[in-house]
């Protein structure tokens, strides 16, 4: 059985400023959603995540889906989590979950990057209907993505997409 943390052991917590720690970071709050725009800011020494909030709050993204929310960068998402105990108090927030509201004005599809034969598709999850779309109009470059988590935004067809703009949300596994 493992033993709660203590509050030294959170204060400690607390004052590491490394990835771990951000990783790690206990929740101490209710899970709420929050709005807002991803930001990757700091300095050449340390970076971080931040969504700033709707309300104008600066919160810094901690846990597994850091790195996903920093790749998204600029677009509009609701983070679930929970605020937690990191400096300064109250504004570290634990995302579990996250949802692309939208991304230069446009909401995306995300989904894995699928290759079949010379053809990119992108398969959504199947809590999403598991619809797979043929992507139309991108480069080979996104073939390093296949099998990883991605977006794009474009026109729609039936079985397709005519992409304008994709990102890489998470690199396949081994990558």
């Amino acid at each position: 059985m493992k033993a709660p943390l203590t509050a030294a052991a959170l204060v400690a917590l607390a004052g590491c400023a490394n990835q771990a720690a951000e990783e790690t970071a206990v929740p101490v709050a209710a899970e709420e959603a929050v709005t807002g725009v991803a930001h990757v800011v700091g300095t050449d020494v340390e970076t971080w995540v931040q969504l700033r909030t709707d309300g104008g709050e600066g919160l810094r993204i901690m846990g597994d889906l850091r790195s996903e929310i920093g790749s998204l960068q600029g677009a509009r998402l609701r983070v679930v989590g929970a605020r937690a105990e990191a400096p300064p108090p109250g504004q570290a927030f634990h995302a579990v979950d996250y949802e692309i509201l939208e991304i230069g004005g446009d909401v995306p599809i995300v989904g894995t990057l699928l290759r079949i034969g010379s053809d990119f598709w992108i398969a959504e999850p199947d809590s999403l209907g598991g619809q797979r779309l043929q992507l139309i109009g991108v480069s080979h470059a996104i073939g390093e993505a296949t099998g990883g988590k991605i977006w794009v935004v474009g026109v729609r067809g039936t079985s397709e997409i005519r992409v304008q703009s994709y990102g890489v949300i998470r690199r396949p596994p081994g990558s």
